[in-house]
């Protein structure tokens, strides 16, 4: 999201949302730390952070503003991999990253709407990848729980694109439906693909067969840049 102007010139209703985004933001993280079922693992931790700041510079642009980037297959691996907290932390270190760089120009409420609509998201694809492969029985009947990857990733998308859609409408008055439909519903088969890029690692790694992690990563990797390229191109035609 990169609305223009200052924070005054913007609508009063752009204005309220934002602030209700850092708050909800926020909230989301404390709640995530303090119902964290285990310990967070630092080192883990910091991997995923330095991932997350390498894949935040490489994006392709939606719509003015708004991005996607490999950062969502990461936050994604830390939604399957770890517990609410390491997924918001990621996500929102990621997106400070894209937001601060490489323009080094801070404009805080773009940072605090960001920040606030990627801890949400986060938090949320969490709840449901979660939610379904702890309490589903049948889940079970799907190899490593990839039906709820691709529940945690289609919320991942929808928590995005509308939050994004959303904000934009109020600060450029046009449809939050129009915006949706133009720019951002191409994008639904990239964060798919971003779920299977973050699942397939956690799966592979336990095959006996060696090769197969980094010869199906490499597929999937080149499956999703084709994805991100054509969401990029559909949107702006």
């Amino acid at each position: 999201m990169k609305p223009g102007g200052t924070f005054k010139a913007l609508p009063f209703a752009a204005r309220c949302a934002i602030v209700q985004f850092g708050f909800a933001g926020v909230v989301a993280l404390a709640w995530a730390i303090r119902h964290e079922s285990g310990a967070i693992l630092l080192v883990r931790l910091i991997v995923l952070l330095l991932f997350a700041t390498v894949t935040a510079r490489l994006k392709v642009q939606l719509y003015r503003g708004a991005t996607i980037s490999f950062l969502t297959a990461i936050v994604l691996m830390a939604v399957i991999r770890d517990g609410a907290a390491v997924s918001i932390i990621t996500a929102v270190w990621g997106v400070i990253v894209q937001t601060l760089f490489p323009s080094r120009k801070l404009i805080l409420h773009r940072l605090v709407f960001n920040s606030g609509m990627i801890a949400l998201t986060a938090g949320a694809s969490s709840w449901a990848f979660h939610s379904l492969a702890t309490n589903n029985p049948s889940i079970q009947l799907i190899p490593g729980g990839i039906l709820a990857t691709i529940l945690a990733a289609f919320v991942y998308f929808a928590g995005n694109s509308i939050s994004i859609s959303f904000i934009v409408a109020l600060t450029q008055h046009v449809s939050i439906v129009d915006i949706s439909i133009n720019h951002f519903i191409y994008a639904a088969q990239s964060f798919l693909i971003a779920g299977l890029l973050a699942f397939f690692p956690v799966v592979l790694t336990n095959t006996s067969l060696r090769f197969m992690p980094v010869a199906v990563n490499l597929v999937i990797v080149y499956a999703y840049y084709c994805s991100v390229r054509h969401a990029a191109r559909q949107s702006v035609a």
